[in-house]
């Protein structure tokens, strides 16, 4: 198999491992998903959205496909949901679907849309299903069931650094499927604008200098940092400047360099198929998961 790890953010990697570190965590995640939280999604994709298919919406559905066969991931299934914000989304551990939002479609040019479906691809490709699920349900019912307030609070902001963290690597990824940053950059200018009659005079040069002014800006006292702290951390997706500047010094880098002109290299290490933790060469079930290997 493919060797995603050389998508992963370093903070993605650090907030995985101490998530990890929960007992039973991930487990009791699985069987919840597979019980409730995947039944539900799919009552409610198949009953109040549009899949897509080659028959339906094809010159969106059409650019599914060729970014699956690049990473070597299945394609996943995709819906068109009503609702004007510029978002998409992808859900589910054992069969993962992608959702765009019609404020998507509405909205941005046909590369953004791929950009923007290349990264719920690399959520998928780096194995972030299984804990985004996890995120979701101890965001919301589980939050309610667990018994300890203090676990519930750790727990809230732990799952919501990890996810926002996970946004970098899908990035990666869909800079690795569009070839460069510049499309990554445009949904992120896209994503703070929201613009479709002037988005061709929204210049990258100038949101990327914005990027270096919030920098310094929150830099410049420990209160400015707090605030920009006590804004991030109710959030799970991390600033679009930041992930801008951020996308584009990982593209100016030899390791995206070298993704370009060799491609991602194979696994020389076991991990497990379904969560992508470190396995024994002679385990049958993963010590992670608890699924069934071989």
């Amino acid at each position: 198999m493919l060797d995603y790890s050389c998508f992963i953010h370093p903070k993605d990697a650090k907030a995985l491992e101490a998530l990890k570190k929960v007992p039973g965590l991930p487990l009791l995640t699985r069987k919840f998903n597979e019980i409730f939280a995947e039944r539900e999604f799919k009552i409610s994709n198949l009953s109040q959205k549009v899949r897509l298919s080659e028959k339906q919406l094809p010159e969106i559905y059409n650019l599914l496909p060729p970014i699956c066969e690049k990473l070597e991931i299945p394609v996943p299934e995709l819906y068109l949901e009503q609702n004007p914000t510029i978002n998409a989304y992808t859900f589910g551990d054992k069969t993962p679907f992608i959702t765009l939002h019609s404020g998507l479609i509405n909205n941005c040019s046909k590369e953004v849309i791929k950009a923007i479906i290349a990264h719920e691809c690399g959520h998928i490709a780096c194995h972030h299903t299984l804990y985004k699920s996890m995120a979701n349900f101890f965001l919301g019912v589980g939050a309610e069931i667990l018994p300890l307030p203090f676990f519930k609070f750790a727990l809230k902001y732990a799952l919501l650094y990890w996810d926002r963290c996970t946004e970098y690597s899908a990035d990666r990824v869909s800079a690795y499927v569009m070839g460069s940053s510049e499309y990554v950059v445009s949904t992120m200018k896209e994503l703070g604008s929201g613009l479709i009659k002037y988005d061709e005079q929204l210049n990258e040069e100038e949101f990327l200098k914005q990027a270096e002014d919030f920098n310094t800006f929150s830099d410049e006292s420990g209160w400015n940092k707090f605030l920009m702290y006590y804004q991030l951390i109710q959030t799970d997706h991390p600033f679009i400047t930041d992930r801008a500047s951020s996308i584009v010094d990982w593209c100016n880098s030899e390791t995206f360099k070298n993704l370009c002109e060799n491609g991602i290299p194979r696994s020389s290490t076991l991990r497990c198929p379904f969560c992508n933790a470190f396995i024994d060469s002679d385990s049958v079930f993963c010590g992670y998961c608890g699924r069934r290997i071989y």
